[in-house]
């Protein structure tokens, strides 16, 4: 299961609902350029760990490819065109090593 979908499809869940407006807020920060890379990558990072978590206490829904480390899903959801290359780049490296 992708990690946005994740947070989508456990809406009901308390857990994914805080979860998903860290999320969001981590988006609008990062869209109103409040964060240095380094501030947003850590903040990135946090919630990816949080997210991976609470995905392993509930009971498993069909397994799924992953695919993508939840790092990097979660950055592809909160990217824009502002965002630094280099954070896009050190995501990447995150994600290979992860895999």
């Amino acid at each position: 299961m992708t990690t946005p979908n994740a947070l989508r499809r456990r809406s009901g869940d308390p857990q994914f609902v805080a979860l998903s407006e860290r999320l969001e807020n981590l988006r609008a920060k990062h869209e109103a350029g409040q964060l240095a890379s380094i501030e947003f990558l850590k903040e990135l990072i946090d919630l990816a760990r949080d997210v991976a978590e609470a995905e392993d206490e509930v009971p498993p829904e069909v397994e799924q490819d992953r695919g993508k480390a939840a790092l990097t899903e979660l950055f592809e959801e909160v990217k824009n065109h502002e965002t630094p290359v280099i954070v896009e780049r050190v995501v990447n490296d995150i994600d290979d090593i992860v895999r």
